[in-house]
């Protein structure tokens, strides 16, 4: 799940000088999957 995380937020740094809004999308996915990694790791 990090390495979807990392993932995400490079191809939304990269998208940021070209489509702003695919950009803040991008940002909006590594965000769910950040509380989705935080959740686990609260469970164990």
């Amino acid at each position: 799940m990090l390495e979807k995380y990392k993932k995400l937020q490079e191809e939304a740094f990269r998208l940021s000088s070209v489509d702003r809004k695919a950009a803040d999308a991008k940002l909006g996915e590594a965000e769910e999957v950040m509380k989705e990694i935080e959740g686990l790791s609260q469970t164990t």
